[in-house]
Order: structure tokens, then C-alpha cells, then sequence
């Protein structure tokens, strides 16, 4: 939805575009809650650790910062 066109999902935009999918990881586990994209109020996060979802954000951090520092990064997955 925020980046309906073609375009903005070719090759030279990917990154940006993953980098916000991350991001947007994140702040779900930070906020404990991930809405159902059909179902919004089913929250997908129900029920899981705090914990959990701490180090889950935690180990997205360090995806993230991997690609955004390291231009290689995408070629090691």
C-alpha cells in the first residue's frame, strides 16, 4: 500500500523497500502488537514473551544495521 507502483519495487528501489519492511518489523515487536492486515483488530503478537519479541527486534536491528553498513550484505543471503 505505501508503494503501489511498479517502480518503486525494481531492482534500484529494493533496498529502500526492504529496509522499510524492517523497520517496520521492528516497531511491531517494540509495540507489541502486529495487526492482521485483513483482520486489524487480531493482533498476531497475542500472547507471545515480551522477551520474545525484545530479541526478536533486537536480531532484526542487526539485519538492518548490517545492510544499511555493508554494501555486500544482500549478496551473503
Amino acid at each position: 500500500e505505501k508503494h503501489p507502483r511498479e517502480m518503486e519495487w525494481d531492482d534500484t528501489s529494493l533496498g529502500d523497500r526492504l529496509n522499510g519492511i524492517l523497520l517496520q518489523t521492528i516497531s511491531c515487536l517494540q509495540n507489541r502488537r502486529c495487526p492482521h492486515y485483513f483482520l486489524p483488530n487480531v493482533d498476531l503478537f497475542k500472547g507471545k514473551a515480551p522477551s520474545s519479541m525484545d530479541n526478536a527486534a533486537k536480531q532484526v536491528w542487526r539485519i538492518l544495521r548490517e545492510l544499511l553498513t555493508n554494501p555486500k550484505s544482500l549478496e551473503k543471503l
